[in-house]
């Protein structure tokens, strides 16, 4: 065989084994496998209803950032899904230990052993939105990624363009096992 012959061959073989990758790649969908098995969803706020409040620390002020987050969160809230989620606060009676079967939003520290958990993984200015059991838990390392952690929730989940005012969603479901962690 000539040389120019084996270069030829060569160069041929080369292209056909470097577009073997390029035509498995075309050869995929970015569908969803139907036979996979979808995420369970909690629905936090549906049809105008909500069974869910929104949680804050009894020890926040009316006027501290958290307070005003979930001031925010709520208004988002009942904005994009037209419910009527109240805010309440973490306060227990003394003696009387938390609450762990209620359905809550948790926004920022409180006594809540959920907000405690999501917290512990948290370094310096990092903020989590995250589901543990059928809780809602949204807090940042201080009120600012607290704050942060609720405008991500209102931009990513809820939808919220700035330009137009709008949402793009009219119901507020969750993947059981949702979790977002900005580091």
């Amino acid at each position: 065989m000539k040389r120019s012959q084996k270069q030829w061959l060569t160069l041929l073989l080369v292209a056909v084994l470097a577009a073997i990758p390029l035509l498995a790649l075309a050869g995929c969908n970015n569908t969803k496998n139907p036979d996979q098995p979808k995420v369970p969803q909690i629905t936090l706020a549906e049809n105008g209803l909500t069974d869910y409040t929104i949680v804050r620390s009894d020890y926040e002020t009316s006027k501290s950032v958290v307070t005003q987050a979930a001031v925010r969160l709520r208004d988002a809230i009942n904005t994009a899904t037209n419910s009527k989620m109240e805010i309440a606060t973490d306060y227990v009676k003394r003696g009387d230990s938390a609450p762990t079967d209620t359905l809550e939003i948790l926004v920022g520290d409180t006594n809540r052993q959920e907000s405690t958990t999501a917290k512990e993984r948290l370094g310096e200015n990092e903020y989590i939105i995250t589901m543990i059991g059928k809780r809602l838990v949204i807090i940042g390392s201080d009120e600012e990624g607290t704050s942060k952690a609720v405008d991500e929730f209102i931009t990513r989940i809820l939808g919220y363009d700035s330009a137009t005012g709008t949402y793009a969603v009219q119901e507020l479901k969750m993947d059981e096992n949702y979790e977002l962690l900005n580091s």
